[in-house]
């Protein structure tokens, strides 16, 4: 079974490097026959700011979702942990959505402390619903997609109603990667390395041997 998940794991790795290359050699390529030199300045533009940022993008948020994960399985010493299961990332939509319908200015200036409250709101809702069965690994998901179904049906509802303002949190939550820089990548993974050490720094010794 591990060996298979291993497999399975690294086919996907090899399929995502192999077609990220093929779109990379797609526009580093040289033409095949001479273009004018402002396609050729566009086409470098292009690569080196909107291609190669949105894999790394993508990268480096699936490193900081695979973290979030790992930090939530150990904590709650659940293998079934992590953010969409808790209801996490529907919290900080809906929390986003609600935000740019009545505080827009608040989403202009705190935009990540938002989505922080919402998701914090929703493991908080979650953690108050199973206290009592101690923090049982089925009960805490089974409220997790409860509150991740609530939060997320609130939230469609909403961009429905106002879908002229707010098809940009629909595209959002759908896990959009367009990148126009490379400022949301360093950004977030220069969030991601604090973590990383704070994560390294906080955790405990290893069990002892048996």
């Amino acid at each position: 079974m591990a060996v298979n998940r291993i497999l399975l794991w690294s086919g996907l790795a090899l399929a995502a490097a192999l077609l990220s290359i093929r779109q990379i050699a797609g526009h580093a390529a040289a033409p095949s026959m001479p273009l004018p030199p402002d396609a050729a300045w566009l086409d470098g533009v292009i690569l080196y700011h909107s291609v190669l940022p949105r894999i790394a993008v993508a990268l480096v948020a699936g490193a900081a979702l695979g973290l979030s994960g790992l930090l939530l399985q150990r904590v709650l010493r659940n293998p079934l942990a992590e953010p969409s299961t808790l209801g996490v990332s529907a919290g900080a939509q809906l929390a986003l959505t609600l935000g740019m319908l009545y505080a827009p200015a608040l989403i202009d200036h705190a935009r990540e402390g938002v989505a922080l409250a919402g998701g914090l709101a929703a493991v908080g809702l979650i953690l108050a619903m199973t206290w009592r069965r101690g923090l049982e690994p089925v009960a805490v998901v089974l409220a997790g997609m409860m509150v991740a179904l609530t939060a997320t049906m609130g939230s469609a509802a909403l961009i429905l109603a106002n879908g002229e303002y707010l098809f940009s949190i629909f595209i959002w939550g759908g896990g959009a990667l367009a990148q126009q820089s490379w400022v949301p990548t360093l950004s977030i993974a220069g969030r991601l390395l604090i973590r990383v050490g704070a994560a390294f720094l906080l955790m405990g010794p290893p069990a002892p041997l048996a």
